[in-house]
């Protein structure tokens, strides 16, 4: 779950700099882009987060009812929904990694905001249903600490890699210049695909209430 939310975050913090980047805008600061160009990046990073979080929202309220739904009838394990969602996080960032029209780059955007918020629904069910729910706090708690160093391991791999590529001789040109940087996330979330699906196909019995 580190991952995944790790994931999400590193391109929300970083989809600035990517449209920067796709409309050919300066990267180092101060930057001076002409009037034009600073109201099209306003705009176009606004249309990227509305894209963000309104998807996020949306998604949430339909996740948490259909694993209720898949639980309650079909006895299946909530985790076969985080398993979709993190093969849908791979893909995002796999599209990530190549696209070079920032109004396309919504439909990433949307991606991201759709598997950051079913992960997020998704998250606190599956801890209590493995560890149990006498000590809830405690061990999501220690998730979001897992979440924390993905983030920051992935945006440091954000900021290497950027800078690496962009201050070599002749610069960089669109996602060349970060698309290595989603690859690698995708990798990542694909990782978290496998691990999921290797908990599905040996699952473990729910750790007791004495030890949660």
């Amino acid at each position: 779950m580190g991952l995944l939310l790790g994931s999400c975050a590193m391109y929300i913090a970083n989809v600035g700099i990517v449209v920067r980047v796709l409309y050919n805008m300066p990267v180092a600061k101060p930057y001076k882009p002409s009037s034009l160009d600073a109201a099209q990046f306003r705009r176009v990073v606004s249309i990227h987060v509305a894209a963000i979080g309104t998807a996020n929202a949306a998604v949430r309220l339909p996740v948490g009812l259909l694993s209720d739904y898949l639980v309650r009838v079909h006895r299946l394990d909530r985790c076969w929904l985080l398993l979709v969602t993190a093969g849908w996080l791979a893909c995002a960032h796999l599209l990530a990694s190549s696209v070079q029209n920032p109004l396309a780059l919504v439909a990433v955007s949307a991606m991201e905001g759709i598997g950051r918020g079913s992960t997020s629904t998704l998250g606190p069910s599956i801890v209590s249903a493995f560890w149990g729910s006498r000590q809830l706090s405690r061990n999501w708690v220690l998730m979001l600490w897992g979440i924390t160093v993905g983030t920051m391991v992935l945006n440091s791999t954000f900021g290497i890699i950027f800078d690496e590529y962009t201050n070599r001789l002749g610069g960089c040109i669109g996602s060349q210049c970060y698309g290595d940087v989603f690859v690698i996330s995708a990798v990542a979330c694909a990782l978290a695909t496998l691990v999921i699906a290797m908990r599905l196909k040996y699952p473990r019995r729910r750790i007791t209430e004495s030890f949660a």
